[in-house]
């Protein structure tokens, strides 16, 4: 577990170092006198305070009061734009140094501070202009003198930087930041000797500062030389003045080699040595307890922090995170309330807050937490990955302004691929703002996936692999890729190599048994499911695979030893017995054993009274008996707990439908289809009654299309769509569509029919009688047989007869 150190690699050296020279001492110097100097001086003095306290906006505001009462007062526009690059605020800091300089142009401080920060920004030759009229004016000046060699190593020339910092160190052989900066560049260039030696004289100029230790380490960890890196850090630790950042590097150095006990006893010393009022030493103690899982010690460290911190929202949220950690949902719910309420637009507060709506499946709530976070912090990449999970939970459907987005956009009712739109958006918003986030990329991988684009799955997985080349979660997207693209034994090959080089883990054994399942290789795709199932016996989806396997092989006994194996792992998880119950009341059922299914299906509502799916079984049982009122009383106990429940609205509509209370299931169909916009089942039936009843054939028409731009090989849906054009007159466009349903599925009566009153209406009398034929056949009892009888006899609209025949 070296990696961190190897991983160090060479120091940022320029950047690195120029960044610390911008956060130096505010100097505030200046002489007043009058009612107004007396005013401006005291703003000046609130100021120094606040930045003292670390309250920076509030320092703003009093240095912007000092700059109103004296605007000439060059000192103030300079110490503004300090406070500003604390804040990170680049461009306002840069307007102050400017207005500094027009105020006084021999203000060299801010003409330092502006190249400084053009530097950073990587402006280089504005940086260049700055540091040039600066030595022009001073040409010894050793802070632009550095600040020379950093534009100079930005200009990819850094022999010309190490000549400038040996002038520096000519002028003042005792500067430690210009031996600093001049080690840190021959590390960069890897002339390690070199580098471990100027270290070495840095150390030796300061030996009580902790960077040239730290730096060394990496010197060294470069090199591979543990044991100097050790030492090194040891040495560190004694030297005298500050000991909590060197006791914490040590720590981090013994955990990166798995030295737990050292790790932790060097952040216990950590915390011992912090000042009195200074929480971060318990907060990295924290922070190591939970990486190694300890959570109430960690528990312990942060409340440490917080008696320091009385009150601070940050250590507060910390808190508040690790109960969510420890899926105390309650304990951090009321931690983060209390920080929201004194701080409303806290961004971590709310971020936690999204993540327990989120946990809760409130998607509507969540998302208004995560677009406040975004408000606050836009460049939050975790908040824009958050807000796509809460899109895809259908927290889009609940916005009505959403709806008119949508339809603009051109995809009207189908709001499920809406909804991909605009997760898609936020995920690559997330990987702009952090490309290395894998979360959101494999999320962005699975979108990519599910909507078949192979070719924007396939780039965004050559990144992940570049950056992830191990992780399992990118291998195994892999595999599905190549599955998709009809590699099957490139899938094969990949699945198996995860499974060898990760033989415990069950996801693997679930991706290599789904493709053998996907290309009929049924034992070795039971063999990998068991597999799983033996690695992780609380995997119910492993074995709702098994399971499934053993009833299409119709090994009823198999597939029922197989729950109640699961049944002996599973005694105290009632929730979880109620699933693996009603898998046996399935096994049952297709065995054909309904009274057994039955009492399956009860026994998991007993154990979960809250359970839809057992709800749902035991009212297909009720309707299989003609029971209608009984499954219709189920459906709609189900919705009184959970209105939305989508299976359970459809099925009603279903219902009523069969009944032949027509109006009643188109209004379950609507519903059904504000729950979930664009569902393929109830648009088909709703446009299917709709052509029935001969009324919104447009809105039919619609309907229907859409539900074949989404399956366009069901021949239900073909057969729905050629019956709507028929009912519309549009004859032959209705052949189109059920002639294509038919080559599909060419054993069912009522496309039969329904081709052969399209033919009918066309004046193709033989290639009408010939489908009404051929439906009777099929079927003499399908909705429509009497009509196809009369027609096939000759005895209902001249059917067989000429165009001018009598009827």
């Amino acid at each position: 577990m070296a990696d961190r150190f190897k991983g160090m690699g060479r120091p940022g050296s320029a950047r690195g170092f120029l960044v610390s020279l911008l956060f130096s001492v505010l100097v505030l110097g200046f002489s007043s006198c009058g009612k107004e100097q007396e005013e401006a001086s005291a703003h000046y003095e609130r100021a120094r305070a606040y930045i003292e306290q670390n309250e920076l906006k509030k320092a703003v505001i009093e240095l912007r009061n000092v700059i109103q009462l004296e605007p000439r007062n060059d000192q103030a526009h300079y110490d503004l734009g300090e406070v500003y690059l604390r804040l990170k605020e680049e461009e306002k800091a840069i307007q102050s140094f400017q207005q500094a300089l027009s105020v006084n142009p021999e203000n060299m401080k801010a003409q330092l501070k502006m190249g400084q920060i053009f530097l950073i920004v990587k402006q280089t030759s504005a940086a260049r202009k700055a540091v040039m009229k600066l030595l022009q004016k001073a040409p010894q000046d050793l802070d632009a003198l550095q600040l020379l060699a950093g534009v100079q190593v930005q200009e990819k020339n850094p022999r010309a930087a190490l000549k400038t910092l040996e002038k520096a160190l000519e002028i003042d052989p005792k500067r430690f930041t210009s031996r600093l900066f001049m080690a840190q560049i021959l590390f960069s260039q890897g002339e390690l000797e070199k580098a471990e030696e100027a270290y070495l004289e840095a150390r030796a100029l300061n030996p009580s500062s902790p960077i040239t230790y730290v730096e060394l380490t990496r010197l060294y960890a470069a090199q591979g030389r543990w044991d100097r890196v050790e030492a090194t850090l040891k040495e560190m630790v004694r030297t005298p003045g500050e000991k909590t950042r060197k006791w914490t590097e040590l720590a981090r150095f013994y955990e990166a080699k798995r030295r737990w006990k050292e790790a932790e006893e060097a952040y216990r010393e950590a915390a011992r040595a912090a000042p009195q009022k200074d929480p971060q030493a318990f907060l990295n103690l924290a922070a190591y307890y939970v990486r190694r899982k300890a959570y109430d010690r960690g528990l312990d460290a942060l409340r440490r922090a917080a008696e320091i911190r009385k009150d601070d929202p940050a250590v507060l949220i910390r808190i508040a995170s690790l109960h969510f950690r420890r899926r105390d949902l309650s304990r951090a719910e009321s931690v983060v309330d209390a920080v929201l309420a004194k701080h409303k637009d806290h961004p971590e507060a709310n971020f936690l807050k999204g993540r327990l709506h989120l946990v809760r499946k409130e998607y509507v709530k969540a998302l208004g937490r995560f677009d406040l976070v975004i408000k606050e912090t836009p460049k939050d990449a975790r908040a824009h990955y958050f807000r796509a999970l809460c899109i895809l939970g259908g927290a889009a459907r609940e916005m009505s302004k959403d709806d008119l987005i949508r339809v603009a956009a051109g995809y009207g009712d189908d709001t499920e691929a809406w909804e991909r739109v605009l997760a898609a958006e936020s995920l690559a918003r997330a990987l702009e703002l952090d490309p290395g986030f894998l979360p959101a990329r494999l999320l962005y991988i699975d979108l990519s996936l599910k909507a078949r684009n192979t070719r924007v799955a396939r780039k965004h997985l050559e990144i992940a692999r570049k950056t992830a080349p191990d992780d399992l979660r990118v291998r195994i997207q892999w595999g599905k890729l190549k599955l998709l693209e009809g590699d099957f034994e490139g899938a094969e090959a990949l699945f198996k190599e995860i499974v060898r080089r990760n033989p415990d883990f069950p996801g693997g054994h679930i991706s290599l048994g789904l493709l053998y399942a996907y290309v009929h290789r049924e034992k070795e795709a039971l063999r990998a499911f068991r597999k799983a199932l033996a690695l992780d016996p609380g995997r119910l989806d492993a074995l709702n695979l098994v399971v499934g396997l053993l009833v299409k092989q119709k090994d009823y006994r198999g597939a029922l030893k197989a729950c109640k194996e699961q049944k002996l792992r599973l005694t105290r998880d009632t929730v979880a017995l109620s699933r693996v119950e009603l898998l046996m009341g399935d096994v049952y059922r297709a065995r054909g054993d309904m009274e057994a299914a039955h009492k399956r299906y009860e026994a998991a509502l007993k154990l979960d009274p809250g359970f839809p799916g057992a709800q749902m079984a035991l009212a297909s049982m009720d309707l299989a008996r003609k029971d209608s009122a009984k499954a219709v009383s189920r459906y709609q106990e189900i919705l009184r707990k959970n209105p939305d429940y989508l299976p359970a609205v459809m099925a009603l509509g279903m219902v009523h439908e069969t009944r032949g209370d027509m109006d009643t299931a188109i209004k379950y169909y609507r519903r059904t289809l504000k729950i979930r916009k664009g569902y393929v089942p109830a648009a088909n039936n709703l446009a299917f009654l709709l052509a029935e009843q001969g009324r919104k054939l447009s809105e039919a028409a619609d309907l229907a299309e859409r539900a074949k731009s989404e399956r366009p090989k069901d021949p239900v849906v073909l057969d729905t769509l050629g019956w709507v054009y028929y009912k519309q007159g549009r004859y032959q466009a209705a052949v189109d569509e059920l002639k294509a349903s038919l080559a599909l599925n060419p054993k069912d009566a009522q496309t039969h029919y329904h081709l052969g009153w399209a033919y009918y209406e066309l004046k193709k009398y033989e290639k009408a009688r010939a489908e009404m034929k051929k439906a009777l056949e099929l079927d003499p009892n399908f909705k429509g047989a009497r009509e196809a009888c009369g027609c096939n006899a000759g005895r209902k609209n001249v059917c067989l007869s000429d165009p001018g025949g009598a009827a």
